[in-house]
């Protein structure tokens, strides 16, 4: 740098000038007894023979003053001198230099290395060149983040500790084996395939109450769907009371091989209450009564006391609330996955351990279990390091793609996100908390101001839309009749009770009931003593038919929305985590269709004017109702190419060999021709055999069955409901 050339030539010509300083000590040396007088008076006589120098007893002493004096000045100098970049002013960045850099910071052995490109590697000890390992790789799909970075990091661990989030288990499936005879102990959170995976239990990792508060948190968090928001966090909360009472519970009282969430499970059921009227103790009472005798100050009774503070009703929904939760728990796999623990997290940071978190690209149902998982790997990791005066024994790196920590930790579409209720409808809140609480639904409060965004997204006068309503008796009963907005709320909240009431709602989560108090509440009560006598319940097939019935007997074009249920439900915070949601919902929908002719109201609800092959009108339509194609999960197609074209430009096809799952997306071939020409919808998949529902069969909804791999299937295309 030029700063640095600068500062060298001010030491030369330093150095050089000690010379001068020497020639005039020993010029005026003569002339310095006699001091300054005597050294001014023949100052000009010396100078005009500069070389005529004469040695003298004092000459010696001279040189001596002058060279202190000279020093003195220099060190001045150098001390006071500013940091001067000139000619600096645009900067001073030039071309890098490959090897310097690679110089500048490679430790020997290459496997001490983080190898950043082909020729540029940086030391895994970072006290020496003063710089933190966290690295971002950015690079669109195929650009080579996984193959190209990733993998030759891996594969050049000697001795460290390895955690690696691996979507569909390639980085396992090529490098597990190489890592196995470089001596690591290669463990697997297998959440593909959890038959093969190792043992995973997080109460094996509760040390103190913060730990299983963490723990309670996380899987709220992790189980909350992207983008819910309640003003009223009630249930969520009450819920966690809940469980944090039955985990204190077993973390300090039952044996370690009670100590799971299959236990937590079974704890819930053991407090169901089965009648509300009947104020006798549950098994799970009886449970905490007993340690209340044995130990009044347990912290897992504290929790227990809270929650169980209400009513038997308000109790039953909050089981629910928990139970929704948890319901992943109630799968075999997953309760013999996390029943014990095989992972040690402890020991990572101590030996050479290589960790894989094998999650479905396509599927993020189990995800929460990796984010409970890291969140606990943290904790461990911090543990082991406070033992070690703040450092851990190896260097332990994490390996996170992209695309796997989107669908761990959020982002991307979601099916089971909602849509917020605008701020007009937020704004009439505190009113509607009022009447709902005078008329004994306070915790409804969410599903009204859903009802109102959709009857008028809080404006005008009439913003619940209840002026046609029995309930209103001040105002004409015609179309925003009501001119009192606070009145309105007054009528909306009765009408909606009294659909609750009919339709038998237990809990704000109780969702097959509250479709058909919705469409009640829209059609009028009658629907719903209708529906309940004819078919058991709601369905859109009874709502269209019952729709149908009653604008022929009034001479209308129509009556009502026949989906409103559905279009009330997207601005629910409940509305779509509890409706079947998963791969499942598309199914449930589709089957709710068998033996509809003519494929109406598909085409028609897709835009054409009269009917035409409606087979991909009725894939489309099915996946509205889950609220896929507002989530972007399923498009919105009436061709069958160019549904395929979509999954396959997106990177979620898959060719006819692969086995399918529930709710993926079936592509034919009739023809044989390499282009496909029907689809469907997957109900199935066992023993080598697809089941599918198909519209458009025969010019009707119908359940088919193909082999695995039959020539008449075209592909498939799959989502991560």
């Amino acid at each position: 740098m030029k700063r640095d050339n600068d500062r060298q030539t001010a030491i030369i010509l330093s150095i050089v000038g000690i010379v001068p300083v020497i020639w005039l000590a020993l010029l005026i040396a003569p002339s310095i007894s006699g001091g300054l007088p005597e050294i001014a008076a023949n100052l000009a006589t010396l100078f005009d023979n500069p070389f005529s120098i004469k040695l003298c007893e004092d000459s010696l002493k001279t040189v001596l003053i002058l060279l202190l004096c000279y020093g003195m000045g220099i060190g001045i100098y150098f001390s006071t001198r500013k940091n001067y970049r000139r000619r600096e002013e645009h900067g001073s960045a030039k071309w890098g230099n490959v090897r310097a850099i690679d110089k500048k910071y490679r430790q020997k052995p290459l496997s001490e290395n983080k190898l950043m490109t082909q020729n540029v590697c940086i030391g895994l000890n970072a006290k020496k060149h003063r710089r933190n390992l966290n690295t971002l790789v950015c690079g669109g799909s195929g650009a080579g983040k996984t193959r190209f970075y990733a993998k030759p990091n891996i594969m050049n661990a000697a001795r460290n500790s390895y955690v690696i989030l691996d979507p569909k288990g390639e980085i396992l499936r090529d490098t597990g084996h190489l890592l196995e005879k470089k001596g690591y102990e290669v463990r697997v959170l297998d959440l593909i395939s959890m038959e093969k995976s190792h043992c995973y239990n997080p109460f094996v990792y509760l040390q103190n109450d913060n730990d299983v508060q963490k723990l309670v948190t996380n899987l709220f968090k992790s189980t909350t769907p992207k983008g819910s928001q309640s003003n009223d966090p009630f249930w969520d909360t009450a819920a966690s009371m809940l469980l944090l009472a039955l985990v204190f519970y077993l973390h300090y009282e039952a044996p370690p091989e009670e100590q799971n969430f299959a236990m937590v499970m079974e704890m819930l059921r053991a407090g169901a209450i089965e009648d509300e009227d009947d104020p006798s103790p549950s098994p799970l009472d009886n449970l905490f009564s007993d340690l209340m005798i044995d130990n009044p100050d347990h912290i897992a009774l504290k929790y227990y006391h809270s929650y169980h503070s209400g009513s038997s009703k308000t109790l039953k929904s909050i089981q629910i609330t928990l139970a929704a939760r948890l319901e992943k728990f109630n799968l075999e796999s997953l309760a013999a996955l996390t029943s014990a623990d095989e992972l040690d997290l402890q020991s990572l940071g101590e030996k050479k351990v290589a960790l894989f978190a094998l999650i479905p690209d396509n599927d993020s149902s189990f995800n929460f279990l990796v984010s409970i998982l890291y969140t606990q790997l943290f904790q461990q990791l911090f543990y082991a390091a406070d033992g070690r005066f703040f450092k851990l024994y190896m260097y332990t790196a994490l390996v996170v793609l992209f695309g796997a920590a989107v669908a761990m930790f959020g982002g991307g579409s979601d099916s089971n996100s909602y849509t917020p209720v605008s701020a007009e409808v937020e704004a009439y809140e505190p009113i509607i908390q009022k009447y709902a609480k005078e008329y004994g639904i306070p915790e409804y409060v969410e599903l009204i101001k859903a009802v109102m965004m959709q009857e008028s997204g809080g404006r005008g006068l009439d913003p619940m839309q209840a002026a046609e309503g029995s309930f209103n008796t001040r105002y004409p009963h015609e179309p925003n009749g009501i001119k009192d907005p606070e009145y309105s709320i007054q009528c909306g909240v009765q009408e909606l009770k009294a659909a609750l009431t009919s339709a038998e709602v237990e809990s704000p989560i109780d969702m097959e009931h509250i479709k058909l108090a919705l469409q009640g509440y829209n059609f009028g009560n009658g629907y719903i003593s209708w529906a309940k006598t004819n078919y058991g319940g709601y369905s859109y097939a009874n709502a269209v038919e019952f729709s149908t019935q009653q604008a022929q007997r009034l001479g209308w074009d129509s009556y009502g929305d026949t989906q409103y249920p559905a279009h009330v439900l997207r601005y629910y915070p409940y509305g779509r985590a509890f409706t079947a949601g998963g791969n499942q919902a598309i199914v449930e929908v589709a089957l709710t269709q068998l033996g509809n002719q003519g494929g109406q109201p598909y085409w028609s609800w897709y835009g054409f004017n009269s009917r035409v092959e409606w087979c991909a009108c009725f894939v489309s339509w099915c996946a509205d109702q889950c609220g896929y194609i507002e989530s972007g999960l399923v498009p919105k197609f009436a061709g069958c190419v160019d549904g395929a074209n979509w999954f396959k430009s997106n990177g979620k096809w898959q060719d006819r060999t692969y086995e399918p799952k529930v709710g993926d997306i079936i592509f034919f071939d009739w023809e044989g021709d390499g282009t496909t020409d029907h689809v469907g919808i997957v109900e199935k998949c066992e023993n080598g055999t697809v089941y599918t529902v198909e519209g458009n069969s025969g010019d009707a909804c119908k359940q088919r069955q193909y082999a695995v791999g039959s020539s008449n299937i075209y592909g498939y295309g799959i989502s991560a409901y």
